[in-house]
């Protein structure tokens, strides 16, 4: 049997997010009720009630980004 595995880039966008925000926020993937894959949401780890949500991960990086300037 041959196997084709595609290789994606590693780290991936999203890891790389949280090595670089992970101390001050929480990064997920939103699951929706069917199971699929909703928006990437960013929430303040911080007594402050901020979150950001995004349709992909690049999204949520800039909108990351601005919130740290």
């Amino acid at each position: 049997m041959n196997a084709t595995v595609e290789k994606t880039p590693r780290p991936s966008q999203a890891e790389t997010l949280r090595a670089e925000y992970g101390d001050t926020w929480d990064i997920w993937r939103e699951v929706l009720p069917g199971g699929g894959h909703g928006d990437w949401i960013a929430e303040r780890l911080s007594g402050e009630s901020q979150t950001l949500r995004a349709d992909n991960i690049a999204e949520l990086a800039d909108l990351l980004r601005e919130a740290r300037s």
